[in-house]
């Protein structure tokens, strides 16, 4: 009877152990307790910001200050790199009437005295939950799906880079008007590259 008895419990035991062996494998493969998978790892030296309010994140480099300073209207990030003396500011609005395709006429529109130098299309950033685009494209992730301008302007007789660029999940759809120091197209491009809307679901 001892002996079946001691059978039992280590039947039992066994099982026991198999049975939580195989749960933490299950949670383990889920990607639990590793950190950060290899798809949301960040590159090297880069850091990402992220605005759930609008709904949009991009990657900038990890040394580069960051600020949200206030603004009328509107919404505004500004990325500062000062070893490469690179700086950038993102201006963010509600676009309610966008074109299927932004243009030096329709940005006219908005900022009457811009001068627009060299325009061309550009195409930028990702969509995260494969949703559709504004623009009706599959949001298929990796891709770029929200179409923009790229032109050269000046300010107080000082050259700048300007980015402009609709994207949104149709609901709530905002204007990007991003404008760089002539000096900073490396760090434009890094941001206008990893670029991402947000969808809510």
């Amino acid at each position: 009877m001892k002996s079946k008895t001691k059978t039992y419990i280590y039947i039992v035991s066994v099982a026991i152990i198999v049975i939580v062996i195989g749960v933490l494998v299950f949670i383990w493969s889920r990607g639990f307790g590793q950190g950060p998978t290899s798809s949301s790892a960040l590159p090297v030296g880069a850091a990402q910001y992220s605005n759930s309010d609008l709904g949009f994140s991009f990657q900038y480099p990890a040394e580069a200050a960051i600020q949200e300073p206030p603004t009328d209207g509107g919404f505004m990030v500004t990325v500062s790199d000062a070893k490469k003396n690179e700086s950038l500011q993102i201006y963010v609005t509600p676009f309610s009437d966008a074109p299927s395709l932004l243009t030096p006429d329709y940005i006219k529109t908005q900022v009457s005295d811009l001068v627009i130098n060299n325009p061309k299309q550009i195409s930028v950033g990702t969509s995260v939950q494969g949703l559709p685009s504004v623009q009706g494209l599959p949001s298929v992730q990796g891709l770029p799906l929200y179409n923009g301008i790229s032109f050269t302007s000046t300010q107080d007789n000082a050259p700048f880079l300007e980015y402009w660029f609709a994207a949104g999940t149709g609901a709530a759809e905002y204007l990007y008007q991003m404008t760089a120091t002539a000096g900073s197209a490396d760090l434009s491009k890094e941001i206008l590259e990893s670029f991402q809307v947000i969808n809510k679901l």
